[in-house]
């Protein structure tokens, strides 16, 4: 029995920490969300170039071992958590621009992608990596059907 007591209180001091992670990658988030509205669709395709490019490093990183699978969980976590955020501020904005649309699809491909890498990771399922790889080159190729300026929040 007490084994079992000391095999919860890891996971939960796992959660604090990761919990303690989220809060602060949130509160790194404003600076770019509080950008003038003129520039909120050049900040928001910065932002999801810059997460569809850190994914693809981590991922790199992880099967080349020079990153641990704790490493790509905690990076995996932090790109989430700045595209779910990406993903809010998208759906925020009026109209059906085809930029915001394009951006929209990009958004929840990375966020597939990022699921089905933490579900490869879990269950080292490689399978699920390869999928993610294909959730990550939607990201992609739908990046490339914004134009920049031409979105308005």
């Amino acid at each position: 029995m007490e084994g079992i007591a000391i095999h919860h209180s890891r996971p939960r001091a796992n959660g604090v920490i990761v919990l303690g992670l989220a809060l602060s990658l949130c509160a790194a988030w404003p600076k770019s969300a509080t950008a003038a509205p003129q520039d909120l669709p050049k900040t928001v395709l910065e932002e999801f170039r810059g997460l569809c490019v850190e994914l693809a490093e981590a991922r790199e990183r992880l099967s080349a071992g020079r990153m641990d699978e704790s490493a790509f969980a905690d990076t995996l976590l932090s790109i989430f958590i700045r595209a779910d955020n990406m993903a809010q501020i998208l759906a925020s904005w009026s109209g059906g621009t085809p930029s915001r649309i394009a951006l929209q699809r990009g958004t929840a491909y990375l966020i597939e992608s990022l699921r089905e890498n933490w579900i490869g990771l879990a269950a080292r399922n490689g399978t699920s990596f390869v999928q993610a790889d294909l959730d990550l080159k939607a990201a992609v190729a739908w990046r490339s059907n914004v134009v920049e300026g031409s979105a308005s929040p």
